[in-house]
């Protein structure tokens, strides 16, 4: 069985919380308690976001992350491919037989499928924003510490 990982449910948490919190950058540490990941994998998404350009880091004391751009400039379509990048959505199992006229011409036509999938998927996450998505948060409170 395979499971699609959280990656993206987990990028969008964090730039929606960016959003909210949008006075200061905040941690790692703090973006992963709200998440409820580990600090040391929320740093790994966070570096997606930032080789993207979704979000900057900054270094030190007074460092931490925040949006790069206003969040109604950030679609969600930028996020998914941040953490998966193109032709991931869905995958084909490995080794069909040879020997079998449909386990030759399956992988081709799979990809022809699971490509206009994906094509439908961004074409929808391109019409979102991440300030869309925080809105459907309902959040009015500012988080809980710092």
């Amino acid at each position: 069985v395979v499971v699609m990982n959280t990656h993206f449910a987990i990028a969008l948490h964090a730039l929606a919380l960016l959003h909210h919190e949008n006075a200061s950058p905040l941690s790692a540490v703090f973006i992963a308690a709200s998440v409820g990941t580990n600090p040391v994998f929320m740093r790994r998404v966070l570096r997606d976001l930032q080789r993207a350009d979704l979000i900057e880091i900054k270094r030190g004391v007074d460092g931490g992350a925040s949006l790069a751009r206003p969040a109604d400039r950030i679609t969600l379509a930028e996020v998914y491919l941040a953490v998966f990048g193109r032709g991931r959505l869905l995958a084909i199992h490995e080794a069909p037989s040879p020997r079998c006229q449909v386990g030759q011409g399956v992988a081709t036509a799979f990809t022809d499928v699971a490509q206009n999938a994906e094509d439908a998927l961004l074409a929808h996450l391109r019409d979102e924003t991440i300030a869309d998505f925080h809105a459907r948060t309902q959040c009015t409170e500012p988080a809980q510490e710092k």
